[in-house]
């Protein structure tokens, strides 16, 4: 099993609607990837270690059972996900592929 893995770290005078990541952005990715994707979760950031200010200000996930059509929907509709982005916040996303580990 594979896990996509998008943070949002937190930076000053940023906007995350958590409403609109979870509801339309994330299930369109999820339809864009296909029968390769099992499911999402969604996760705002609260607090960081020893009650420091969370370093993320969100973290999604999508579980794959493998690779396919996470690429081929990266490939073929990568400007509409990018673009999409915007809908919902300003800050940068960081983009991490997961191999899953017994």
């Amino acid at each position: 099993m594979f896990r996509l893995t998008i943070v949002y770290p937190s930076v000053a005078e940023a906007h995350f609607d958590f409403d609109y990541y979870a509801k339309s952005h994330m299930p369109m990715v999820t339809f864009l990837i296909g029968k390769s994707a099992l499911r999402i979760e969604v996760a705002k950031g609260l607090l960081g270690y020893g009650g420091s200010p969370a370093p993320y200000a969100a973290v999604g996930h999508i579980y794959l059972k493998d690779l396919d059509g996470l690429q081929a929907a990266f490939q073929n509709h990568g400007s509409r996900i990018q673009a999409d982005v915007l809908k919902y916040t300003n800050i940068a996303p960081v983009v991490n592929i997961e191999e899953m580990l017994p």
